[in-house]
C-alpha cells in the first residue's frame, strides 16, 4: 500500500565506536527502495548521540523494510560505518504509529541500538 513513513531518530547507544582519540559525529540514514534521507549529524556525540530530525520517505511499491545505516561523519576522508540494521514497515503500517529500538550491527557484531519513533500516513489510494 503505497503511503508516506516519517522517521525521527531520537537516540541511540552504540557500542562500536569508530575513533580512536576524538568523539564520533553519528547520523542516520534511511532507505525505502530507491529512496533516502538522512539525520543531521551528532557532532561530538560518541556513541550516544541524539537527533531532532524528521526524515520523510515514499512507499511507492509495497516495500516491507527499510534500511537503516549509521555513520561517523569524517571531514577528511569518506565517512565510516558505525552499523546498520533493518526495520519492518508491516509492524508500524499496522499501528499507524511505533517508538523502539532498532538493533544495528557492524560485520555481523551488535554494534548498538537507535531510539526512532516511526509514522505512516495512508496514500490514500
Amino acid at each position: 500500500m503505497p503511503g508516506t513513513f516519517i522517521f525521527r531518530p531520537i537516540e541511540a547507544n552504540l557500542t562500536h565506536d569508530t575513533e580512536w582519540i576524538s568523539k564520533m559525529d553519528p547520523y542516520c540514514k534511511f532507505t525505502i527502495g530507491w529512496h533516502s534521507g538522512e539525520s543531521s549529524v551528532a557532532k561530538d556525540q560518541g556513541k550516544h548521540p541524539h537527533w531532532n530530525d524528521t526524515i520523510t520517505l515514499e512507499r511507492k511499491h509495497d516495500e516491507h523494510t527499510a534500511k537503516l545505516v549509521l555513520k561517523d561523519k569524517d571531514h577528511m576522508n569518506i565517512d565510516d560505518s558505525i552499523g546498520e540494521g533493518e526495520i519492518n514497515l508491516d509492524s508500524v503500517l499496522s499501528t499507524g504509529r511505533s517508538t523502539q529500538w532498532y538493533d544495528i550491527s557492524h560485520h555481523s557484531k551488535p554494534a548498538g541500538k537507535v531510539l526512532i519513533d516511526i509514522e505512516y500516513v495512508g496514500g490514500g489510494f
